[in-house]
């Protein structure tokens, strides 16, 4: 950092987009990263001052840098700027991870290699050590290729992301209630803790006869109804959360109607998702193949995808999202142990970022 000045990126990575940063140019401590960051993005719900695109899923920042472990080439750090909110340093995100090792390349922090480049990723947030594999014909970098990702509307390369460790994170418990389902207010809910913490409610028992669709996603209502039930969850979970977290995210499930194994409207939680995100829907896949779980309750054709021998898919608002899962069992008890996905990503822009009020 210079000044009032900072290089950075302006990223695409899978469905969301957000500002890219070596960590060595920011300071060290949480808080002052955080103030900046709202600087560079904007803290007000628009973001007009700020690269911020005013909604959580283009207000998001990576942190990269060169690991100092020695099962790790980089460490990334995820920080959600909420517009209007300030900065959530606990939460994680899966797309953004695609980014990181485009990042490292482009600017020299690790080399590439012919055809492909395998990155091993620390993810700070989650804690969990990741394997990315970059396409990267006769050692460069390329974004071109015939990958799709529902919700984005070029091809791309396929990034090939593969969590090594799913567990749960801020707390140790996969299930924090205590039980793989619990009713309130009379409606069934479970709260999963794999990768991260969602809030899985079926639409029929909030007496929604479909899943909302994109012109529903102003219904503040319905987001009023959600929130609530999470407060609730909340408290009983013992989890140390407030409204203004994005913990836990919330997942309105339903039985797919296509050859899906769950049909899923998913929320940040303010706001609906325009896609899906990758760590929730590795949460979803394993509460779907826990019996009993208010996601399993809805899902269909599990059988395969525990085996191994099918990949889990998620219909989301835009289309569908496929996932390799593996399990463990001990005494009967199913366990996540990896998950992987594909995604792509893109550079958009590279340059200096400016400040205001010369900061």
């Amino acid at each position: 950092m210079v000044g009032h000045k900072i290089e950075c990126a302006l990223m695409r990575g899978g469905t969301s987009k957000g500002i890219v940063i070596c960590a060595d140019n920011l300071p060290e401590s949480t808080k002052s990263r955080s103030a900046m960051l709202i600087k560079l993005l904007g803290g007000d719900t628009f973001q007009a001052d700020g690269l911020g695109g005013g909604h959580p899923l283009n207000s998001k920042s990576a942190l990269v840098g060169i690991s100092a472990r020695t099962d790790a080439d980089l460490d990334y750090q995820f920080m959600q700027i909420q517009p209007g909110r300030g900065v959530d340093t606990r939460a994680v995100c899966g797309n953004m991870l695609a980014a990181v090792g485009p990042f490292a390349i482009e600017t020299g922090m690790v080399p590439a290699t012919d055809p492909e480049t395998l990155l091993r990723i620390n993810d700070i947030n989650l804690g969990s050590q990741v394997e990315v594999i970059l396409q990267t014909p006769a050692g460069k970098l390329t974004y071109e290729g015939k990958h799709e990702i529902p919700g984005v509307p070029n091809f791309g390369a396929p990034i090939r992301i593969r969590y090594l460790n799913v567990g749960p994170v801020i707390d140790d418990k996969l299930w924090p209630t205590g039980n793989v389902c619990d009713r309130i207010n009379g409606v069934d809910i479970s709260l999963v803790n794999a990768t991260i913490p969602v809030l899985i409610i079926p639409a029929a028992q909030l007496g929604w006869d479909k899943l909302p669709s994109f012109r529903d996603m102003n219904k503040r209502e319905m987001i009023s109804q959600i929130l609530d039930l999470r407060d609730q969850v909340q408290r009983i979970s013992g989890m140390d959360y407030d409204r203004s977290s994005v913990l836990p995210k919330i997942a309105v499930v339903a039985p797919s109607r296509t050859d899906a194994n769950l049909a899923v409207r998913y929320f940040t939680p303010h706001n609906m998702h325009r896609s899906m995100a990758v760590t929730g829907a590795i949460a979803l896949g394993y509460a779907a193949a826990v019996p009993g779980s208010t996601a399993a309750n809805c899902a269909q054709q599990m059988e395969q995808v525990i085996a191994g021998r099918e990949e889990f898919v998620i219909e989301h608002i835009v289309g569908t999202m496929a996932l390799g899962m593996s399990f463990s069992k001990t005494d009967d008890k199913l366990t996540p142990k990896s998950a992987s996905v594909v995604r792509t990503a893109r550079m958009l822009m590279r340059g200096t970022a400016y400040l205001p009020n010369g900061e």
